[in-house]
C-alpha cells in the first residue's frame, strides 16, 4: 500500500511537472508572437518616419531649385551618417537625380543646373500690364522612387516642367 501510495504522488509530482511545462511553453510563444507584432510595428514606424522626409515631394509640380538643393543635403546627410559612397541593393542610400544627372554633392549640383538650360534656373514670366515683366523661379516635378526589397526610399528624379 505504501508504495501505490509513492507512486501516486510520484505519477501527481510528473502530471503537475508537465502542467507547468506546457503553460510555460504557451506563455513563451504567446508573448513571443506579441513581441514580434510590437517588432514589426517598431519598424514599419521607422520605415515610414525615414519614407516621409522625402515622400512629401512626391509628386510635387511646384519645386523650385532651393527645395531640389534642400532634398539633395538631406540625402547627402543620410548617405554620410550611413557611411555609404555608393548604391546598392539593399541599403539606405539615397539617389538624387536632376534630368539625367546624378547628384552626389554641391558640386555635382552646379554642373546639373549649368546643363540644364545653359544655368538657368530663372525664367522670365510674361508681360504683366501692372508690374512689367518678372523674373521667376523655374518650377520642377519631383518622382520619388521606393526600393522594393527594402520599402525605402532609394531615388528621388527631379525634371523640369
Amino acid at each position: 500500500m505504501e508504495n501505490a501510495s509513492k507512486a501516486l504522488l510520484m505519477a501527481a509530482g510528473v502530471l503537475i511537472g508537465i502542467i507547468i511545462l506546457s503553460w510555460a511553453v504557451y506563455l513563451y510563444t504567446t508573448y513571443r508572437s506579441s513581441a514580434d507584432t510590437v517588432q514589426k510595428q517598431i519598424e514599419l514606424g521607422q520605415i515610414q518616419d525615414f519614407n516621409n522626409k522625402y515622400l512629401k515631394y512626391d509628386g510635387q509640380t511646384n519645386l523650385t531649385i532651393y527645395d531640389i538643393n534642400t532634398v539633395i543635403n538631406m540625402a547627402n546627410d543620410n548617405n554620410h551618417y550611413y557611411g555609404l559612397t555608393e548604391p546598392q541593393e539593399d541599403n539606405y542610400f539615397i539617389s538624387v537625380y536632376l534630368g539625367n544627372s546624378r547628384i552626389d554633392n554641391s558640386s555635382d549640383f552646379q554642373t546639373a543646373i549649368k546643363g540644364i538650360s545653359n544655368g538657368n534656373y530663372m525664367e522670365m514670366e510674361p508681360l504683366n500690364a501692372q508690374k512689367g515683366p518678372t523674373l521667376v523661379l523655374k518650377k520642377y516635378t519631383a518622382k520619388v522612387v521606393i526600393n522594393d526589397n527594402t520599402s525605402l526610399v532609394n531615388k528621388i528624379i527631379f525634371t523640369e516642367n
